[in-house]
């Protein structure tokens, strides 16, 4: 068997460089992450981006082409084992792990306080205090605490939703290993589109409804969420080829990036040099910290009778922002047209203008929290920023991504080269004794087809004699 079908899916052409953020903090922190790491900078990139993402969602929504639109954001990074992934994601985490382990100190704090005044004998000594400030803590102490944990992991959708009817209404997923979220229950066929439409729904800003049998039916609205998971090749090439993923229209909502490795090229060439890089930049990444670490400690604007329900405040995008927007968004459409860069990708591209919006916003945010528009040089960088997550998809889409069927034909003629050379072969002996893509006839012919059409097998005709029977499908390894 001379041909195979690794051309069909060999690795994508190399990216182009990633777009540097005009605030000096945030591309000091990346490129801080990517040293200490070692990792390639575009998964520090991901990782602080969604950090951002995570702590400015609760504080402001962006004007779009569309209408008002959150600051929450999908991303999704392509590395295989040995980048460093998840010393990446943790270093870029840190300041909102440092939080979160503060809030939920208080939080224990208060639900022991609450729970002691509500003890047997506690009452009275409540009811002779006249003081009006010891009434006003009574009445904080008497209101049910909300759960402060802001970042998931090893988690499912319907744990995010309980979460975000009880918990703080703004919380994010950061997972180096994403192959667990989306491997897990909630990305299993009978629920996968079930999934991506409530994801959908919570990137869109949207209210989201709840029936469930058992634990009746809930409305949730003013919620945000971003999500960064880092996953191997072979499942990203599962979710990116997934055609009930792209049709649902999830895909089209998620900023990808796959860096090239830089496994093997991580040597330390002068450890003075290294030393003094190192400090350098564990010093710009605290300056970043404290940066997420004030605007985390802003309250968050929620409406007067539910602090579960946010109510941000709109950026609005003057004029002077809305021209470079629209030229940008007219630039992409072109290429929507019938032989254009684009015109496979329409899915995508359609929201490409949006997600210039909201990453400019996020940067609008964390250079200044107290904004009321977008400024020009965040709505020209996330321009940037997202005209390059654009090329990316345009780059995997083009050549790095395979359907499930391709690679399991490869699978299966990978076993015909090792165990049925020059042999004869049938359904049933492929179905009995093949590797795991073939687990019944019908899938068999599938494959097999594929194996055909590129020369690899040629089909016999039915009722051929193999193995003192004869047989309706059989191929004969080349």
């Amino acid at each position: 068997m001379s041909k195979d079908l690794s051309p069909l899916f060999r690795e994508p052409r190399p990216p182009k460089a990633r777009p540097r953020f005009r605030c000096s903090a945030i591309e000091s922190a990346v490129q801080a992450t990517a040293t200490l790491t070692q990792a390639p900078d575009v998964i520090a990139m991901n990782s602080v981006l969604c950090t951002l993402s995570i702590a400015t969602q609760g504080h402001a929504d962006v004007q779009t082409l569309g209408g008002e639109a959150p600051l929450s954001l999908l991303l999704l990074t392509i590395a295989k084992s040995g980048e460093r992934k998840t010393s990446c994601d943790k270093l870029a985490s840190r300041p909102l792990e440092k939080y979160q382990r503060k809030q939920l100190a208080t939080y224990d704090q208060q639900l022991r306080l609450q729970h002691s005044r509500k003890s047997p004998g506690c009452g009275a000594v409540f009811e002779e205090e006249d003081d009006e400030d010891a009434k006003n803590a009574d009445d904080i102490a008497d209101q049910e605490p909300i759960n402060p944990t802001i970042l998931f992991s090893d988690t499912t959708f319907e744990a995010l939703i309980e979460q975000l009817a009880k918990g703080t209404p703004s919380i994010g997923v950061k997972n180096d290993d994403g192959g667990q979220f989306l491997g897990g229950y909630s990305m299993k066929a009978g629920q996968r589109l079930g999934t991506a439409a409530g994801i959908s729904k919570l990137w869109d800003g949207t209210t989201l409804d709840r029936h469930r049998v058992g634990s009746g039916s809930s409305v949730l609205q003013g919620k945000r969420v971003s999500l960064h998971l880092i996953v191997q090749p072979q499942v990203a090439n599962d979710v990116l080829a997934d055609p009930r993923l792209i049709d649902q229209g999830l895909l089209s909502r998620v900023l990808v990036a796959w860096p090239e490795s830089s496994i093997g090229y991580r040597t330390i060439d002068d450890p003075e040099l290294q030393k003094s890089s190192t400090e350098n930049a564990k010093e710009k990444l605290r300056e970043f910290e404290a940066f997420v670490e004030r605007l985390m400690n802003r309250p968050l604007p929620t409406v007067p009778h539910d602090r579960r329900i946010l109510s941000p405040k709109a950026l609005a995008i003057p004029p002077e922002q809305m021209i470079v927007l629209t030229k940008f968004y007219n630039r992409v459409e072109i290429e929507l047209r019938p032989g254009g860069d684009f015109e496979y990708i329409g899915d995508f591209v359609s929201k490409i203008s949006e997600q210039a919006c909201r990453i400019a916003g996020i940067l609008t945010i964390f250079e200044n929290p107290g904004a009321d528009h977008v400024s020009l040089d965040a709505m020209e960088n996330g321009i940037e920023l997202a005209e390059w997550y654009l090329m990316e998809l345009h780059r995997l889409r083009e050549c790095g991504v395979v359907s499930p069927d391709v690679r399991d034909a490869e699978v299966l003629r990978q076993w015909l080269v090792s165990n049925r050379s020059g042999q004869v072969v049938t359904a049933r002996d492929i179905a009995r004794h093949g590797p795991r893509p073939t687990f019944d006839a019908v899938r068999v012919r599938e494959l097999m087809e594929i194996l055909v059409a590129h020369d690899c097998v040629e089909l016999q005709a039915p009722n051929t004699l193999v193995g003192g029977a004869r047989t309706k499908w059989s191929w004969k390894v080349q």
